[in-house]
């Protein structure tokens, strides 16, 4: 799929990209980027997210370079883009905690985190207590 020399133009004016549906594009195919309102912009950077894409994935197929991501990202967002993923990835921990009855350990993984140390820290970082704290409290 060709990009007119418009659409280009005008997608390095707003550093903002239309991204289609990823359900129906593989990981490899070239989505070229069209410029797009910024609620558009927050859905797929929320299911970028959601799917587990790294910030190269999220750059490449905003068709900017990873550096020019990070900044339009930090521009939108007012956070650089690896702060505001994990930010993500701790609210989905603290809805799991108070609707799930999963132990910690899974809500680890099952939040993108590798390590159960690392993950209570960031918790506790965020949120001002450890998960089993919060569990205790708010549920």
């Amino acid at each position: 799929m060709k990009r007119s020399k418009t659409t280009k133009e005008e997608s390095r004016q707003t550093g903002i990209c239309f991204i289609p549906r990823l359900s129906t594009m593989s990981l490899n195919e070239s989505i070229k980027g069209y410029c797009a309102s910024n609620s558009l912009f927050e859905q797929k950077i929320s299911e970028f997210v959601e799917n587990n894409y790294t910030i190269t994935e999220m750059a490449y197929h905003c068709n900017m370079s990873v550096t020019t991501f990070k900044k339009k990202f930090a521009e939108y967002y007012h956070t650089p883009p690896h702060y505001w993923q994990i930010k993500q990835h701790l609210l989905k921990a603290s809805e799991l905690l108070l609707s799930k009855d999963l132990s910690i350990k899974e809500i680890c993984y099952k939040c993108n985190f590798h390590y159960l140390s690392h993950f209570i820290s960031r918790f506790k970082r965020e949120f001002g207590m450890t998960p089993k704290q919060y569990r205790n409290k708010y549920k």
